[in-house]
């Protein structure tokens, strides 16, 4: 498959706000949707298998919930489902090239310029290593 819009999805409110974005495009575009979740624990040493395991397993409930969303949207969109073993900006990347992926939608939270600089966002590391167009999403709250 070429041309999907791939929809970074973690059961956030802006990746919630994003979702219908994401449908709405994949419909006008005729193309199908993949929504994609990385799954990799911090690296703090000591094992984290079975930290990973249960954020696998957390990401397997969200994107459940994103595809019930999008099925009650749109009953005909195809689409599927990536879960990855990897931290989530690498993951969105990896997933949108490989599928050729015409748009990359996140959603976002406009946080404080503090926590920006000391926590960074997941939109500024996929913007930095992707040259694929990008939608990104206001969650509501957001203004």
């Amino acid at each position: 498959m070429a041309g999907e819009i791939v929809l970074g999805y973690d059961d956030t409110d802006e990746a919630k706000a994003a979702l219908p974005v994401a449908v709405g495009m994949a419909r006008s575009m005729g193309t199908g949707l993949v929504v994609c979740f990385g799954f990799e624990p911090p690296r703090a040493g000591g094992e984290v298998g079975a930290l990973r395991d249960e954020i696998e397993k957390l990401g397997e409930e969200f994107v459940d919930v994103a595809v019930a969303q999008i099925r009650a949207i749109d009953p005909e969109l195809r689409v599927e489902v990536q879960l990855v073993q990897d931290r989530p900006a690498e993951t969105i990347i990896r997933v949108a090239d490989a599928s050729a992926a015409s748009f990359i939608v996140l959603g976002h939270r406009q946080r404080h310029l503090i926590a920006e600089v000391f926590v960074g966002s997941l939109l500024e590391s996929v913007m930095s290593d992707t040259t694929r167009p990008i939608v990104v999403v206001q969650s509501p709250e957001a203004g």
